[in-house]
């Protein structure tokens, strides 16, 4: 048992609510050197030579997995999810593009979803048969000859569904990391086709649509129109932990958006730091909002200016209980209803 994962899980049934986590290795994009893979495959560059796996290594991180999933398991968790797209290891062993091996892992389909085969086999020996395994799939690679949803993505997903995978994330391989870190412009939930295509092939176990999914309406029409069995939620629920209490009490209007900037993805995976959102101030620092007390000494505030910082210190006066007024030199007058105090702060218009 992890004491701190332990806590997270805690919480998270508190409101009636699954935990999962997700397990991965990075294999050849690893960061420590030197670096593993199923073949010597040159995606970073001719300079770096990857470590092949022997079927020993392989076994021993089928191991790890399972391991990993057992710590899950003693902590609370009620499943795991294996890491299988983005390029990463299990991912590398899955692709014609990155597994060239002509032993059992290697070759045919059944023998490069082996090692995805390996690892739900030793977790379930260890977590026990009903402990749930579900996979986030690449199954649409950006570089000529890669796998595609129609093609070898729909028939990896069959050999999930065989092997006992609970559900499967339809989602982008190698290639571009801008699809799977789009921006602001790119269309909402462009990447549900991949989950429909899963579906039209003939997959049997349920299949979650992700990325870019902003707007509850959108979400619940994926559902309507049979495009997936499940919408996945991730930046989006940075940007705004409240999204789906908003859209159960009708609240659409006050969801705040994620704007496809990243920056939790490069405070998390690049500066190491904690993480950090663009549009959502309370990322990173919950405890300390969590903990903000009325004041003893109550004060009419004026702010000016309504740009994000005149929002957000007008927000947190008003969570306090002092009388703030906003001013805004745009021609408008609105009131804005802080959800969670229930107060109102007003704006004074043209200063």
């Amino acid at each position: 048992m992890h004491t701190g994962l332990s806590r997270v899980t805690e919480e998270i049934h508190k409101y009636g609510a699954f935990a999962f986590i997700e397990l991965t290795h990075q294999g050849l994009y690893g960061t420590n050197f030197p670096v593993f893979a199923p073949s010597d495959v040159p995606l970073r560059g001719d300079l770096l030579k990857p470590h092949v796996l022997n079927s020993e290594e392989i076994e021993a991180i089928g191991m790890k997995f399972a391991n990993a999933a057992l710590i899950a398991k003693k902590s609370g968790f009620d499943g795991v999810e294996i890491e299988a797209a983005h390029g990463l290891l299990v991912e590398q062993f899955l692709s014609p593009l990155t597994n060239t091996r002509t032993d059992d892992f290697g070759g045919s389909l059944d023998n490069r979803t082996r090692f995805a085969k390996l690892l739900i086999d030793r977790i379930k020996e260890l977590c026990g048969r009903d402990f749930t395994v579900s996979a986030r799939l690449g199954v649409m690679e950006s570089i000529t000859g890669g796998i595609t949803p129609e093609g070898e993505g729909a028939l990896i997903a069959k050999k999930f569904e065989e092997y006992g995978y609970t559900y499967v994330h339809a989602d982008v391989g190698l290639g571009d990391k801008e699809k799977r870190l789009e921006p602001m412009s790119y269309a909402q939930g462009w990447r549900s086709g991949l989950a429909k295509a899963l579906k039209d092939k003939g997959l049997k176990i349920p299949v979650a649509a992700v990325g870019v999914i902003r707007e509850p309406d959108f979400a619940e029409q994926l559902l309507v129109n049979g495009v997936s069995d499940i919408v996945a939620l991730g930046r989006t629920l940075i940007a705004d932990p409240d999204w789906p209490i908003k859209a159960m009490y009708g609240k659409v209007e006050s969801i705040r958006k994620c704007i496809g900037c990243s920056e939790c993805i490069m405070s998390r995976h690049v500066l190491g730091t904690a993480i950090r959102c663009s549009v959502n101030p309370n990322v990173g620092k919950s405890e300390s909002y969590a903990n903000l007390i009325p004041s003893l000494n109550k004060k009419k505030v004026i702010v000016v200016g309504a740009g994000p910082a005149g929002l957000e210190a007008s927000r947190v006066l008003t969570l306090r209980g002092h009388n703030v007024v906003l001013l805004e030199k745009e021609d408008k007058t609105k009131d804005i209803l802080d959800l969670t105090s229930k107060r109102k702060c007003h704006f004074l218009v043209s200063y």
